[in-house]
Formats: structure tokens, sequence, C-alpha cells
């Protein structure tokens, strides 16, 4: 399963950021209410145009200490049901958790026994698809408060 999940985001946590630093464009850093420091950079190699049949706006890639610890995929679509349905399949042996707020933003993680979170936000007519570690604490509203001016 975890496998399967990396394959479809292309990047796997922990991995180094020395792996990509050539096609990494800084963009923030950030500090979590648990002292937990992250780097937020934009993938700027043009390899990922889209990510389950949707047109891919933009991925950044969130670092703690030089290890890759969440990759946010923006996605030009509003049909955060069909993405969240798409991404079900890759996600056996999950525990769920749904939040729902205020329209139009909508919240959806689904957390593995192992640890691995997908977090999946309907905000302003894009989907975010976020895939994270337990072990880092982090999630869309960090990435969006810091890199699109966005707060919940």
């Amino acid at each position: 399963m975890k496998a399967k999940l990396y394959k479809l985001f292309k990047f796997s946590i922990d991995e180094e950021l020395d792996k990509y630093e050539f096609n990494l464009e800084y963009l923030s850093s950030i500090i979590t209410d648990n002292n937990l420091g992250f780097e937020t950079y934009r993938y700027e190699k043009k390899d990922i145009n889209t990510f389950l049949g949707y047109n891919v706006k933009e991925v950044l890639l969130s670092y703690n200490a030089d290890l890759l610890a969440g990759v946010t995929y923006f996605l030009q679509t509003k049909k955060f049901i069909k993405v969240l349905s798409l991404v079900f399949p890759y996600m056996a042996d999950t525990e769920s958790k749904h939040y729902a707020w205020v329209k139009p933003n909508i919240r959806h993680r689904c957390i593995t026994s192992k640890g691995i979170i997908v977090d999946i936000t309907l905000i302003e007519g894009e989907t975010v698809v976020m895939l994270t570690h337990t072990k880092y604490e982090l999630n869309c509203t960090h990435i969006l408060g810091s890199n699109r001016g966005q707060t919940f």
C-alpha cells in the first residue's frame, strides 16, 4: 500500500532534499505549534502535468531537516468528491477522519495504520491533495497559510 501511494505521488516521505534540489524554488519557512520547522519549495521541473487525471497547477515540497515531510498538489478542479474517490483505492487499511467547514472549504483526512496521511482540501476552486506522515504533524493548513495567504 505504501509503495502504491508513493508511486501515485511520485515522491516519498523522508527523501533527502538533494534528490530534487536543482528543481526547487524556495517559498517559505514555517514553525508549527509543536516547534517543528519546515521549508517549503515549489517543484519547478515540468514533468508533472496531471495527478489522478486532473491538471496540476503546482506541486509544493515541504522539508524538515532536509527530509521530505510533505508533498502538496494543487489541482485545477472543484471535483473534491471525485478526487477523494480516486485516492481511496490507494488507502487500504485506513482510519478516516472527516472535517467539513463552512462552504466552500471541505477537508478529508485519511490516516493509515503506518502513519501515512493523505489530506484533501477544497478551497477557492482548487482541490489540494497532500501526502505526509503523522511524525511531522504537518497538514494542508500549514501549507495553505504559509504559501497561499490562506488561513482556516
